[in-house]
């Protein structure tokens, strides 16, 4: 179920084992809250209602931190590899994405959220990957001077890091947020998580290395701060 408030959006989410109402902002502009299955949508309601004020207030404080990756099944706009695509959405019995010069269209058999994000995220995972094969052969060299393997590299949705490193396994997480920013900025991603595989921490020997693998290295992560690209 779907309601609104104000310009805020709320997926609603009936849960069976869940005994209590909540609500939290995901961004500016969506919300989610989750009931148990037997609350009546009125009920529902009247408990948005009763908390609008507050969603309203954090919504405008977030509205001004917005970043890049911010797309959703309502977007009119969406950035792909740095570059603000139009987004359309249509009805269709296969679920796709379509990229012309200007326009993202997206297929969904389901208009809703969750599938729209499922969607989107698959197919952010295979650009990603596409990408990292054609960037990795440089870090890859790089890393067999530490007599190292290359790493098993892998991507998901992850909400609190760009990426993640694991050197014990020689995995590398990538975070399919990336498929919004440039290429030069998915790469500075790659090579700060490949340095973890030699030196696991940020000490000085850390950024020393990473420095003299990707000298603009500072420049290309401030693009991850919501810093305009286009």
């Amino acid at each position: 179920m779907l309601l609104k408030c104000g310009s805020i959006f709320i997926a609603v989410i009936f849960k069976k084992r869940q005994k209590n109402m909540y609500l939290k902002l995901i961004d500016a502009t969506h919300a989610q809250c989750s009931a148990p299955w037997f609350v009546s949508k009125q009920d529902v309601i009247e408990f948005i209602r009763a908390r609008e004020s507050w969603l309203l207030k954090k919504a405008a404080h977030l509205k001004s931190k917005a970043v890049v990756d911010d797309n959703h099944l309502d977007s009119s706009q969406v950035y792909y590899l740095g570059k603000p695509y139009q987004q359309v959405v249509e009805t269709s019995h296969k679920n796709r994405i379509v990229l012309s010069d200007q326009t993202i269209v997206v297929y969904l058999s389901t208009m809703d959220e969750i599938h729209y994000q499922n969607l989107f995220a698959t197919y952010a995972k295979q650009t990603i990957l596409e990408l990292v094969d054609t960037l990795r052969p440089r870090y890859d060299q790089y890393i067999q001077a530490y007599r190292l393997m290359p790493p098993e590299i892998k991507c998901r949705i992850l909400k609190s890091a760009w990426g993640n490193c694991y050197p014990r396994k020689n995995r590398i997480q990538l975070s399919t947020r990336l498929v919004h920013y440039p290429v030069d900025v998915i790469e500075a991603v790659i090579a700060h998580e490949y340095v973890h595989l030699v030196v696991p921490n940020h000490s000085k020997r850390f950024y020393d290395i990473l420095t003299s693998w990707l000298p603009d290295y500072t420049q290309r992560h401030e693009k991850l701060k919501g810093i305009e690209i286009a």
